[in-house]
C-alpha cells in the first residue's frame, strides 16, 4: 500500500480497499468488526462497533480492474467521523472474525489523508 487513500470530510467519499494476503484476496465474509487506529495523541481510532456506518465489507469491487471478478473491498466510509485534516501515514488496520475475536492487525502502514470540503 504506497498510495493515499483520501478520506473527504462530510463527503460520501469510500476509498474501496482490496486486502491482499500472500497474493490472495482476503475473504470477508466473516467479518465481525474492523477498526483504524490512526495514532498520534490523543489516539483516534475509528471501530466499526461504535460508528457502524464508517465501514463496509460487504459490498464488491471488481479486481483486478477489468478481469470480471467482483470481490470483498473494505469501504471506508470516515466522511462523517470528523478526522483531523491531514496525512497519516502508519495507521493500524484490524479485522476481526470468529478465528481472530481479539482482531488481527491486518497491516500497520495504512496510509490515509483527510481533506477538507471545498466550498
Amino acid at each position: 500500500m504506497n498510495d493515499y487513500a483520501e478520506i473527504w470530510n462530510t463527503h460520501s467519499n469510500a476509498p474501496a480497499l482490496v486486502l491482499l494476503s500472500n497474493g490472495e484476496v482476503v475473504d470477508l465474509s466473516g467479518t465481525t468488526r474492523v477498526t483504524v487506529n490512526f495514532g498520534g495523541s490523543p489516539v483516534v481510532i475509528v471501530d466499526s462497533s461504535t460508528s457502524p456506518t464508517a465501514f463496509d465489507w460487504a459490498t464488491t469491487v471488481e479486481y483486478p480492474a477489468g478481469s470480471g471478478t467482483n470481490v470483498n473491498a473494505l469501504h471506508l466510509k470516515f466522511g462523517a467521523e470528523g478526522l483531523d485534516v491531514g496525512q497519516y501515514p502508519d495507521c493500524e488496520l484490524a479485522i476481526y472474525d470468529a478465528a481472530h475475536p481479539n482482531g488481527l492487525v491486518f497491516t500497520s502502514e495504512l496510509k490515509l489523508k483527510v481533506r477538507e470540503q471545498h466550498a
